[in-house]
C-alpha cells in the first residue's frame, strides 16, 4: 500500500493517504449485477466528505457558531 508523508501548509506532516472514514458496504447499495450501485458512491463519499470536514474544524460547532456571529452582525 502507498504511504507517505505530506507537509501541511503551517508545517506539519499529515500521513497519506489520509485515512480518516471507513464503511462497510451495505446489502441494499448492491446492483442486480452484484456491484456497488452508481449512486451509492455519492453517499459514501458525502459520508467520507462529512468525516474530513469534521478533522480539519468544519464541524456543528463550527457552524453554530459562525451563524451566531453572522447573526449577531445583522442590522436590525
Amino acid at each position: 500500500m502507498y504511504a507517505a508523508s505530506l507537509r501541511s501548509a503551517e508545517g506539519g506532516s499529515i500521513d497519506a493517504p489520509l485515512d480518516r472514514y471507513r464503511d462497510v458496504v451495505r446489502p441494499e447499495w448492491i446492483d442486480h449485477n452484484r456491484h456497488l450501485n452508481v449512486g451509492y458512491y455519492l453517499v459514501v463519499f458525502d459520508y467520507a466528505t462529512d468525516e474530513f470536514f469534521r478533522w480539519i474544524g468544519l464541524d456543528a460547532t463550527h457552524r453554530r457558531e459562525r451563524a451566531r456571529r453572522r447573526s449577531a452582525s445583522k442590522p436590525t
